[in-house]
């Protein structure tokens, strides 16, 4: 392949044949930004994250535009007005979206139209006394299955049912003492590897695995770590692991990298 299009090339590698590209449109610079990717289309986030545009990538031409950016943050926020906190994903033809707010929206890929939104979740999630640190309404690491949204977060782990809207508790850490506070975290289909802290700490320092099956924790590590003279602090796990076989792998904040083997049973 070279600028011109596609050859079929013989042994010493002379073009025997070329298929030309042919050119549709050219984008401008200010299509490009971060979206999502569905299908023929690219919605983008635009105007400070509080407007939604989708572009189709068969003609060039945006399709439909909506605007969120009437919607307020909570009293007493930096920001008066909400932005679009993170694309989710798409099931069916609904393109789940949140806003930082806390509200969950739901809008028609064909067409832009908001199909149903949620502005009183974080009272049905936040469900746990007041001294622990349970699920807050973040949505940064969530996770889209059968029609349900799946979400493990503080001390808490539950699913949004996205034809109703309804919203259930699978699972939380009911210990006083030595409960998981859940922060980072990759899904697999049987289990949920994260980093995190015990009691509610504010910086991670432990990583685990979480069985979705058997809604339990299977497995938890402290790797609280030295001070790295380096940096003054001690590195901690600010990115999810990665998982492949039956290894595990997590990066911290002082560029280390630690590697975890599965034991056979």
């Amino acid at each position: 392949m070279n600028r011109e299009g596609i050859g079929l090339y013989s042994v010493n590698y002379t073009i025997c044949q070329l298929f030309p590209f042919k050119e549709l449109y050219t984008l401008p610079y200010r299509y490009y930004g971060s979206g999502y990717r569905h299908k023929n289309h690219y919605i983008q986030l635009q105007n400070e994250k509080k407007t939604l545009k989708s572009l189709s990538l068969l003609t060039g031409k945006y399709e439909w535009e909506l605007d969120l950016s009437s919607r307020k943050n909570p009293e007493g926020s930096r920001d008066v007005e909400a932005q679009i906190g993170q694309l989710v994903g798409v099931w069916e033809n609904q393109l789940i979206l949140t806003m930082s707010n806390g509200e969950l929206v739901s809008v028609d890929t064909q067409t832009g139209n908001i199909l149903w939104e949620t502005q009183q979740l974080e009272t049905q999630i936040n469900q746990g006394p007041p001294h622990k640190w349970r699920g807050h309404l973040s949505f940064n690491g969530c996770h889209i299955e059968n029609g349900k949204l799946y979400e493990i977060v503080g001390s808490v782990y539950y699913c949004i049912d996205l034809t109703n809207q309804a919203v259930e508790i699978l699972w939380q850490d009911q210990r006083t003492e030595e409960y998981v506070t859940v922060q980072h975290r990759t899904y697999t289909e049987d289990y949920i590897y994260f980093t995190g802290s015990l009691n509610g700490a504010f910086q991670p320092h432990i990583i685990g695995v979480f069985n979705r099956k058997t809604l339990s924790l299977e497995w938890v590590e402290d790797m609280s770590l030295p001070v790295l003279p380096s940096m003054g602090y001690s590195p901690s796990l600010n990115q999810a692991p990665q998982v492949d076989g039956n290894k595990l792998y997590v990066l911290d904040s002082g560029g280390t990298l630690h590697i975890f083997e599965k034991e056979e049973n």
